[in-house]
Parts: structure tokens; sequence; C-alpha cells
């Protein structure tokens, strides 16, 4: 293989671990959730400009990973930033992200499959699922990272293949355009609540930041796999959601999390709930994979830290398998799962997540702020384009987005800032345990040096 060939193979691997943690299945429940917020087209501008803002965030992120390449990445970002106990707070809140859309994509995943097979219920769909996952990152089975490439191609495919039949077998165009100029001036005012709502359809680029295979892999490729997966997510969700408003009422589109199965259905019948089932079933396996085996390695790295529990250090010498934090996170994101599937708050779960997520892009667009002031000498391989000026206004306006997402969006409701602020409170506390179990034994010892003096 020739050094291009192999540079060419490492740019679609880190595009295919992004982008394939984006397009997950809880993806379309965002995007019926979009049309609760606003209507038509004005879906279409709000994905528009979530991609764009995510571009913005992952410049910075990019600029980071040169300053630290081959680190944790969030984790060693947000230290030398902005502290050990901010980026402790915010890595723990993403944890609970993490665990907020395994919850939500297990049930989706599970109401898709029983759509095929009714026979099943949702929850033992949801407990195989995450033993299978499990499994394979128990037993250390690595998937071929071709297999992801193909895996995330033939999602994009299936995802652009649906939105480009909703368009192509729209029976009025002109309904399309009166309902998206209805009431365009109200569209106008929710579109920044849709568009930090639509961030939750981009989350996973910013993980191809610890997985670069050299640390010239920095200097271009990552960063470039990071803004061809935000294009390509960015793309095909644009062309489903018109798709989508192509064919149904948006009234009809916000009744159901399943809007994929649903299109299908009215595209190509009975049958079309088998190609929802199958282009599901890609989505959430290389999701779920891919983000416990990321998730696990975050865990892992804070508990060598002492900043997480201390089960997440074990190792299994056999397979060098990290199985303490993969069981703890696998048996964290089950629960979580059979939390969604018994009460059925699947939308403020996600509301929450796409909250959490602005918060800490918010926060890592301030940090690569800091970083220049910190680290002036420090070499960089890539630097952002973005003016300084613009990214001071993007740290308030990322946090801002998401919290208003919480407030306006109306399914939600109160539970979703009930939510939100029990993560927050979560993570705080967990930011003081760990710290002051750190700090504990140096205070002992100054106590004992001073008794003895």
């Amino acid at each position: 293989m020739s050094k291009e060939t192999k540079s060419r193979y490492e740019f679609w691997f880190y595009v295919s671990v992004g982008a394939g943690l984006a397009n997950a299945t809880s993806s379309f429940m965002i995007m019926s959730g979009l049309f609760e917020v606003v209507q038509g087209l004005w879906v279409a501008l709000a994905v528009i400009g979530s991609g764009i803002l995510c571009w913005v965030t992952a410049s910075a992120i990019a600029e980071q990973a040169s300053l630290f390449p081959g680190s944790s990445g969030l984790r060693t970002y947000l230290k030398h930033s902005l502290g050990n106990q901010m980026s402790l707070f915010l890595v723990y809140i993403y944890l609970a992200f993490i665990v907020l859309g395994a919850g939500i994509e297990s049930r989706l995943f599970a109401y898709v499959f029983t759509s095929v097979f009714p026979h099943f219920p949702p929850i033992a769909v949801s407990i195989v699922l995450f033993g299978v996952i499990l499994g394979i990152n128990l037993l250390g089975i690595e998937v071929p990272r071709i297999a992801q490439i193909v895996c995330l191609f033939l999602v994009l495919a299936g995802i652009a293949m649906f939105g480009l039949a909703g368009i192509f077998s729209l029976p009025h165009p002109q309904s399309l355009l009166h309902v998206s100029f209805t009431a365009g001036w109200k569209n106008l005012f929710y579109l920044p609540v849709a568009i930090g709502m639509g961030f939750f359809l981009f989350v996973g680029y910013e993980w191809v930041t610890p997985l670069g295979f050299r640390p010239q892999s920095y200097e271009r490729v990552v960063p470039y796999s990071m803004f061809a997966a935000i294009a390509v997510t960015g793309l095909v969700a644009v062309v489903f959601v018109i798709g989508m408003a192509a064919q149904f009422q948006p009234g009809a589109i916000v009744k159901t999390p399943l809007p994929q199965t649903e299109l299908a259905v009215v595209l190509f019948g009975a049958k079309g709930r088998i190609a929802a089932l199958a282009l599901c079933t890609l989505a959430t396996l290389s999701t779920f994979n891919a983000g416990l085996l990321g998730g696990a390695r975050l865990t892992y790295a804070l508990a060598r830290e002492g900043n997480f529990f201390k089960v997440c250090t074990k190792v299994s010498l056999r397979t060098g398998v990290t199985y303490g934090s993969i069981l703890l996170l696998g048996f964290a994101c089950l629960a979580s799962s059979l939390l969604v599937l018994e009460f059925g708050f699947e939308m403020s779960a996600a509301v929450i997540g796409s909250a959490i997520v602005c918060c800490v892009y918010g926060s890592l667009v301030y940090s690569v702020i800091r970083l220049r002031v910190l680290r002036t000498r420090q070499q960089r391989t890539y630097i952002t384009p973005v003016p300084l000026w613009l990214n001071w206004i993007l740290v308030p306006v990322l946090p801002l987005l998401g919290l208003a997402s919480l407030l306006i969006t109306p399914e939600v409701g109160a539970g979703a800032w009930i939510g939100f602020s029990l993560c927050a409170l979560v993570s705080y506390c967990m930011t003081l345990w760990f710290t002051s179990r750190k700090e504990e034994p140096v205070s002992v010892l100054a106590r004992s040096n001073s008794s003895s003096n």
C-alpha cells in the first residue's frame, strides 16, 4: 500500500468514526423533533446552522489536538486551559450525555425492531443489544477499520436514499413552500432554538482526536476528517428532513420518534419497515461499538489519574481489554436504556444531551482562546482560521442555544430542566468528591508535620 493510499485510508477511517457516531438511530428522532420547533425548509436551515457552528468548534478542537497530539482529548485540553476542577466537571457531564445517548439509542432501536417483529418485547431487544456490544468489547474483538468505513457508507447512502425518494415523489411541491413561508417570522424567532437542538445530530466528530496514527496526522488529516464528518452528516440530514417535509404535514412528523420507518412505509410499502430496520441496525451497532469503546477509554484514563472509580483501572492480562471501565459504562448505559424504556422520556433526554453538548463545545472554544495566552510559544501544526472575535462571541452563544432548547422546545417541559440540573449536580458532586480525596492525604501530612514541629 503506497503512502498516498495509506493517507486516504487513514482519513476515511477518521471520518467513519466521527460521522458513524453522529448518524445514529436517535438522530432521526431529533430530526422529527425539529419540526416541532420550526416548519418546512426552516428545519433544513437549522441543520445547516448547527453544522456551521460545529465546524467552528471542530476547528478550535483541531488546534488544541495539534498542541497535544495523541492525548486523551477533551480532558487534556480543558485541564491545561481551565484547570483540574472545571475540566473534571465538564468531562463528567459529558459522560452523562454519553449515558443518556445510549439510553435513547437503545429505546429507538428496540421500537424499530419491534415494528418488524412485534412479538419481541422492547426490553428484551435492548438487553440483547447491550449484551452483544459488551461481549464484543470484553472479548477484545476489534471491528476491522475497512468494515467501519463500509458501514458508514451504507448508512449515509440509506439516509440519502430515503430523503431523495421523498423529495422526488413529492405530489405537490407548492405545499412545501407554503408550509415553509407561512408564519415566517415565528420560524425565524425559533430558529436559534432549533439550531441548538440540532447539535445532537453532529456529536461524535471530536472523538477522532485521540486516534491519530502519528503526530503528523494532526497537521491536516485529523482536522479535515472532522470537517468532512460534519459535512457529510449535515448533507444527508438536510436531504432527509426535506424528504420528510415533502411527504408529511408537520403535525404528522412530530407525532412519531421513528420518522425513518414512517417515511420508508410511505415510499416503499410494508417492505419499507425492513429497509428501515436494516439501516438502523447498521447505525446502532456502529454507534454503540465506537461510543462504548471511546467512553471506556476516557473513564479508564480518568481512573488512572484517581479521578474516577478504581474498578475502571482493571485490565485483562490476556487481551489487554479495560474490562472494568467497559462493564461500568456498559451497565450505566443499560440502566439508562431501561429507564427511558419505562418512562418514555427519550425526547427530553435528547434535548438535555443537546444542551450538555452546547455547553461543552462553548468551553472548548474558550479553551483554545486561553491556550493561546497560556502556551504562546508552543508550536501548533494547525491553527484555526476562525477570527478571535468570533470565538469570543461563540463562547456564551453556544451554551445559550443549548439552554434555550431546554426552555422553549414544546414537548419536553420542565422535566428537561430538572434532568439537566440533575446531571450538573451529580457532575459537580463527583468533582468535589474526587478532588477532595486526592487532596486529603496532603492535608493529613501537612497537619502531622506541623504537630511534630
